[in-house]
């Protein structure tokens, strides 16, 4: 890196002369330990080098003149020029086999990883007693970080904000001399700390070593190697940052001068080979591993997996195992590579791997991912030999571990990017000036997706230059969050922990010092720990080995409760002073739970029977009885008050040693202070009697939802072929916004069905109502659970905030599935296309979710609610105002998705009741409802409900909730179980079936255009109403339904017809055309009503539907919905709208467009009566029997639902007036 004979160190190294050696290396050391000087260690670490190699006078230098080094020499050399943003955390942490050892991670790379990797070889069985010996002296020189660490109290994970090539400020604060004191350490301070001074030995720079110095290059280093310098009796840590390099170079020395330099690189390739299968191959879900030509790769460096990672895309895997002799003769962080013999084989074996894979049916893509493992260095290899017929990408193995164990970053999500970036590079992007794909990959992370930027064109005129300071915030946030160390336990072992919760919804359980157990995870073994300042409180289960089925919902029991432990540790700690320190532990012992069956009736807890509680050892075991999942049968929370009770007995037991005289009211007051509101609930034990639910619960899976970067990678030449010149950087007029929008929307779609043409038009379908299943059943979870979400979380999170999130990343993701679903069954061949891939899918949700995107954007354009301008950008994507976004679409949805939360919390009692009684049609609808059903889908609706149950069965037998059939198996079932004659059958599956047609965007008779856009509502063709998806009309043409998909069409269709909310011209029959206009005229009617009777026992006097001809004014002005008055004199008039829920950002544009003010449109209509009112107020007088003052005259807009109107701005008529009864305050 930095010679230290540069001939412009000479003026600084004559000036360090007269200063005393221990106290400047002291001095500048500790500058070493301050974080915000994290990006200028190259600086500090050369001016400690320097003073190292030239103070030899009596002079001790102040803060100023530590300063002028550092800034007005260093700082106006060339050497400031190479310092670069930090990369990583400031401070690290090493689990030893004594306890966390904090490490100073400095400028080197993966410090913290090569040291742990030291330690957990030296610390396994494997080594011999001779490598064993090498451990004291690691182990003593990290106890000296960590105790440096401690004195200048900085935390694991620490990081600040620091400049590379910037002046290093150096104020007071700095305590520049007790910072120098942190680093020393005299002989009695290592007695004091319990240190072997022999131990350090290895570690402390000699004279003949000091004489070298100048003679060497910053980065391998003879003070790099011996970072204690000993001044008279006094040690010095002159690089705190240099503790892991240390230990490394110390390590590779011994094993040099022993001959055991091959014996350790076994035992660290099978190390890290381990470390990749573990904690990386098998965290990869849908990914078949096998070892890949494993025979053939036997004389190379290497360890390799090939997986398949999706139905046409392999992921080689391929561990480096770099040698370790260059890096105790050339510097740890010096480029490796192989003999050029080695290195043409390897990419020889790599090409032939490719080869054979893209030889199998259907696999058309890859990536090899090489994992440089070892200790140190950086890639050296050119690869000139490889064939580039798939991805290749090399990164450091402390990354690809870090990648794996991230929800945040995900190796499926780097594998996006590699495909994404090489996109970019065949448009001729160029990415220069990196040190890796994982630094661009991170900015990729910080900068939403995106990988070419706005300001650059996707074009060889671009090159894009990323800094190394990306990775320091994605680092930082992976670290902390893990927050991965050693915990003690009862038995004085320390264990690995990592955060527990990581990947969740609600930020606050983030934050919380709850950990997980690894090692307690790899031996099967459920327990958790929370760390407080008192010290570590366990929580784990103790399981039957097999038998009572409860085995698989353990963890859920475990999860849920160690929530309420930590509480229940809080609270009590809070409370109580002076507790013992050191390890507790609190085990619940299931054995004897018994699983209730799944439609069993729910039985009353009646009889609590109380645990057996035993204490030894400082751990106390709860012996749960056999029925304990009873008490979790019940609308109220009796499971959870019960097993918290006992925890918490458990917990005062173990800090109080009390035994016999138990105060119970203590006990009784900690679980109320925990259990406090009746919604906390962990366990849901709920009876289901539907056997289409029971397939429902069997078969779900972690939803697939719209991925932003798929989101963010589809408007990369968005605007390309849809302007009407290259050379137009903004779009000002409504016209051009419009007809731009309007062309993207038929771009993409245009994409869409190029694609789907290749694909196989079954396995699309199947895999996207997968997807649509599992999203109503995630959606179905989340409302189920409501209650307890609110109680659990409510008090520390945006509870309703995070329910929106997530409702809107189902719903567009829904959304964008039924749209793709409805075409595929139209554009895919039915045969010779290829299967779906993830890829494929993904791709497609983000495709469809930009067209709603951009038709919603013409829509905002069109009704006048978005103004222009449009601006384009350089990478073709576009920027609109967000105005109406920010300030309509979103606090409406928020609004409503807070309702309905609260809704469905208010509802959670319901599903702990016993098996509803069954009741015929005749009973369930009114005559006139059955007659217009008939007649509208040619079919009764007592045979339709038959039908759909025999179509349920069909699913149940499948043991599957995506069912392909056969028009002729249904056919057969319906007449052979159901008796149903062919022109039953073929009327309900007429009524309810999408049918393949040629194109997608071509009508079947009787059909508009609006029937078939996806963004449009109330559509004939949507696969809400038609939830079978038909093939052709032959016997042997092929039907596909999802069950929760039919269930709930079936379910909304009737929902609609019996509420009104379907327009009349969405029939063809007049009987049902009239059935819905008699229908909403009474529903609006007994909305009315609803409205009046609310005022009324609010000390309103009412009337309803008024005639406007009554008092005065013309027909044309309508009537007055409900007007209502008080003795006082005050007047509402009230208009009353029964709305069906705007569930689109096009249906919300729709509603806002109706209800502007404006001309003729409906609040126009309102406003106007209002303001004849108001003019001709004695017209009211006769009505109300008194004379009316028109400055008492309000108004209100009372609508059934959230609205997104209510939220418009300028309207004429205040927001806070608009709205359901609860909103508008009267």
């Amino acid at each position: 890196m930095i010679p230290l004979d540069n001939p412009e160190l000479k003026q600084l190294a004559k000036v360090l002369r007269k200063y005393k050696i221990r106290d400047t290396v002291s001095r500048i050391a500790s500058l070493l330990t301050v974080p915000s000087f994290h990006a200028n260690a190259l600086r500090i670490e050369v001016l400690v080098h320097l003073a190292v190699i030239h103070c030899r006078g009596t002079s001790k230098p102040s803060l100023k003149v530590i300063e002028r080094w550092l800034n007005d020499l260093l700082g106006n050399m060339s050497l400031k020029f190479a310092e670069d943003p930090a990369e990583d955390v400031f401070i690290t942490n090493v689990r030893t086999p004594e306890g966390n050892r904090r490490l100073f991670e400095g400028i080197w790379l993966s410090s913290c990883y090569f040291t742990q990797t030291v330690i957990d070889i030296l610390c396994s069985r494997q080594v011999t007693p001779e490598l064993g010996r090498l451990l004291a002296p690691i182990l003593t020189l990290l106890k000296l970080s960590e105790i440096v660490a401690d004195r200048v109290g900085l935390q694991r994970w620490h990081s600040e904000p620091s400049y590379p090539q910037e002046a290093c400020m150096l104020s007071p604060t700095t305590r520049i001399v007790d910072r120098g004191n942190f680093v020393s350490f005299t002989s009695n301070e290592l007695t004091t700390y319990q240190i072997n001074p022999a131990f350090l030995e290895p570690f402390i720079l000699k004279s003949r070593d000091r004489k070298l110095l100048l003679s060497e290059t910053l980065g391998h280093t003879s003070l790099e190697r011996y970072p204690l310098l000993k001044v008279g009796k006094m040690l010095v840590l002159a690089l705190p940052n240099a503790v892991g390099p240390a230990i490394r170079r110390f390590l590779l020395g011994r094993l040099q001068t022993l001959g055991l330099l091959p014996t350790f690189a076994q035992l660290l390739n099978s190390y890290q080979s381990y470390q990749i299968e573990l904690e990386g191959i098998n965290r990869l879900e849908k990914a078949d591993s096998t070892e890949s030509l494993s025979t053939e790769a036997t004389d190379l460096p290497i360890h390799d997996w090939l997986l398949k990672v999706d139905v046409n895309r392999y992921l080689h895997v391929v561990l480096l195992n770099y040698p370790l002799k260059p890096l105790h003769n050339e510097g740890l962080d010096c480029l490796i590579g192989y003999r050029k013999e080695t290195e043409e084989s390897l990419c020889a074996y790599l090409n032939r791997t490719v080869d054979r894979c893209m030889a199998s049916p259907g696999k058309n893509d890859g990536t090899t991912l090489l994992v440089t493992g070892g200790l140190g260095g950086n890639c050296g290899m050119s690869f000139r030999n490889w064939a580039n017929r798939w991805s290749l990408s090399v990164i450091h193995i402390s990354d690809f571990l870090m990648l794996v164990d991230d929800p945040a970053q995900s190796i499926i999500r780097f594998l996006k990017f590699i495909n994404q970036k090489k996109w970019a590079e065949k448009q001729g992007v160029k990415f220069t000036g990196i040190t890796g794909d994982y630094t661009v990959f991170c900015y990729w992370l910080r900068s939403g997706f995106q990988i070419v930027s706005r300001e650059l064109s996707v074009s060889p005129r671009s090159v894009f230059l990323v800094d190394d300071g990306y990775t320091l915030n994605v680092r930082t946030e992976c670290r902390r969050t893990l927050d991965r160390h050693l915990i003690r336990t009862t038995n004085e072992v320390y264990v690995d922990v990592k955060r527990l919760d990581i990947d969740t919804y609600f930020h606050s359980l983030t934050t919380r010092p709850v950990y997980g157990s690894i090692d307690h995870g790899l031996s099967g073994v459920l327990a958790g720990v929370i760390e407080t300042r008192r010290g570590p409180s366990w929580f784990s289960l103790r399981l039957r080995e097999k038998g009572n089925g409860f085995r698989n919902h353990a963890f859920q029991f475990w999860h849920g409760f160690i929530d309420l432990f930590y509480r229940v540790v809080v609270e009590y700690e809070s409370q109580n002073s002076n507790l013992q320190s050191g390890p507790i532990e609190v085990c619940l012992d299931l054995t004897d739970v018994v699983m209730p069956e799944v439609d069993a009736e729910a039985q009353s807890a009646t009889e609590i029977v109380e645990p057996r509680i035993s204490v030894q050892n400082r751990t106390a075991v709860i012996e749960l009885p056999a029925v304990l999942l009873k008490y979790f049968q019940q609308p109220e929370n009796i499971g959870e008050t019960y097993v918290v009770k006992h925890i918490a007995k458990a917990l005062i037991r173990l800090h109080t040693r009390v035994v016999t005289d138990f105060d119970e009211q203590i006990v009784e007051q900690l679980t109320d202070r925990i259990v406090n509101d009746a919604g906390i609930r962990i366990i849901h034990v709920l009876t289901s009697y539907d056997r289409v639910e029971q397939i429902l619960q069997k078969h779900n899976k972690k939803p697939v939802l719209l991925a932003p970067e798929d989101f963010a990678f589809t408007k990369l030449k968005l605007s390309e072929d849809c302007l009407p010149s290259d050379y137009v950087s903004n779009l000002d007029s409504r016209s051009a916004c419009k007809c731009f929008l309007n062309k993207v929307v038929a771009k993409i779609w245009s994409q869409i069905r190029s694609r789907l043409k290749t694909l196989d038009r079954a396995s699309v379908l199947r895999n996207l109502l997968y997807v649509h299943e599992n999203i109503l059943h995630d959606r179905n979870r989340w409302r189920r659970t409501a209650n307890a979400v609110q109680a659990l979380y409510g008090p520390d999170d945006d509870v309703h905030g995070t329910v929106h999130e997530r409702e809107g990343m189902r719903s567009i993701t829904d959304l964008s599935t039924r749209t793709i679903l409805e075409m595929a069954i139209c554009e895919c061949p039915e045969f010779g296309g290829n299967p779906l891939s993830q890829e494929q899918l993904d791709e497609f949700i983000a495709k469809a979710a930009l067209m709603h995107e951009v038709a919603a954007h013409s829509d905002g354009i069109k009704n006048k609610l978005i103004n222009p301008p449009i601006e384009l950008h350089q990478n073709g994507s576009y920027s609109i105002e967000h105005e109406f976004i920010n300030t309509v679409i979103e606090p409406f949805l928020k609004a409503y998705a807070t309702d309905d939360f609260g809704d469905a919390a208010s509802k959670y009692h319901t599903q702990y009741q016993n098996r509803p009684s069954s009741k015929p049609v005749e009973e369930l609808y009114p005559e006139d409802f059955i007659e217009a059903f008939e007649a509208e889908f040619q079919i009764p609706l007592q045979d339709t409900v038959a039908g759909f149950a025999e179509i349920f069965e069909m699913a149940i037998d499948n043991d599957d909730i995506v069912v392909k059939t056969t028009l002729g198996e249904i056919r057969n079932r319906l007449a052979s179980n159901r008796g149903f004659s062919e022109t039953t059958t073929n009327a309900l599956i007429t009524a309810f079936s999408i049918f393949h047609r040629p194109k997608w965007d071509s009508t079947p008779p009787g059909m508009t255009n609006r029937d078939i856009q996806p963004w449009r509502y109330s559509r004939r063709l949507s696969i809400v109403f038609k939830p079978i998806l038909v093939f052709g009309k032959q016997d042997t043409d092929a039907v596909i339904f999802g069950v929760g998909t039919l269930q709930l069409g079936f379910r909304y269709l009737l929902y609609c017809l019996e509420e009104g909310y379907l327009p009349q011209e969405f029939f063809r029959s007049d009987k049902m055309r009239s059935f819905i206009g008699g229908i909403t005229d009474k529903k609006g009617h007994d909305f009315t009503v609803t409205v009046a009777e609310h005022l009324s026992t609010n000390g309103w006097q009412t009337r309803t539907e008024i005639p406007m001809t009554q008092i005065g004014a013309s027909s044309d002005f309508g009537d007055i919905d409900v007007l209502a008055w008080k003795p006082n004199g005050a007047i509402l008039i009230i208009e009353c709208k029964r709305l069906r829920l705007a569930r689109t950002v096009a249906e919300i544009s729709e509603i806002c467009r109706r209800f502007r003010g404006e001309a003729k449109d409906e609040l126009f209509k309102h406003m106007r009566r209002v303001n004849w009112i108001e003019t001709n107020s004695s017209s009211l007088n006769t009505i109300i029997g008194m004379p009316v003052n028109p400055n008492r005259i309000d108004q209100r807009l009372i609508t059934n639902i959230q609205v997104p109107m209510r939220f418009l701005s300028n309207l004429p008529i205040p927001n806070d007036k608009i709205g359901p009864l609860d909103d508008v305050g009267v």
